[in-house]
């Protein structure tokens, strides 16, 4: 796995449990029941809600149709205003002793067959069953890593990442969702 991550010069973006950081990561997943089935969004216009078809997972997207206006439909934690994608500003970062070293442990063994990757339609998701934890960087704790997802662009030169620096995105982020 190490081998997979270590060698990358790209962003990390470290998604933490709601309990940590009291905020939802939302991307909305629906029920059987939802499928194909038309909801109003808060402009009154009828929105269909479906899954894509190559993963089973929830359509949605960051405009349009199935933009954040929708996001509610079908997970009422989308309804917030710190809904991700984010812009992190660089003159509201902290940058202090606490936060510089983020510990990896377990992330230089080699991963056993229960670690799978997943083809959601939009990315790829390596879900991790073994034992890879991530603390320091003034976490207040000690988080299993579950999933790392992958965002990319159509070319190297494109922005692909999900979230920015300064409003500007990169060709490639790696995020890792703990809890």
């Amino acid at each position: 796995m190490w081998r997979l991550l270590g060698s990358c010069c790209w962003i990390f973006v470290f998604t933490l449990s709601a309990s940590v950081l009291f905020l939802v990561d939302c991307h909305p997943a629906l029920t059987e029941g939802h499928v194909g089935s038309l909801h109003e969004n808060k402009h009154g216009s009828a929105v269909q809600v479906r899954r894509r078809k190559a993963s089973g997972d929830p359509y949605w997207a960051y405009s349009g149709t199935y933009g954040p206006d929708s996001w509610a439909i079908s997970n009422t934690d989308c309804r917030g205003t710190l809904q991700s994608p984010i812009d992190i500003l660089d003159q509201n970062t902290k940058v202090g002793e606490e936060y510089q070293e983020l510990l990896l442990d377990g992330f230089e063994n080699e991963s056993s067959n229960k670690t799978w990757m997943k083809n959601t339609g939009k990315t790829v998701a390596i879900l991790l069953k073994d034992d890879y934890f991530v603390s320091g960087a003034g976490l207040p704790g000690r988080f299993k890593a579950e999933k790392v997802e992958f965002h990319w662009g159509q070319s190297n030169a494109s922005a692909g990442s999900e979230h920015s620096i300064d409003g500007r995105r990169f060709p490639v982020e790696v995020r890792k969702d703990c809890s």
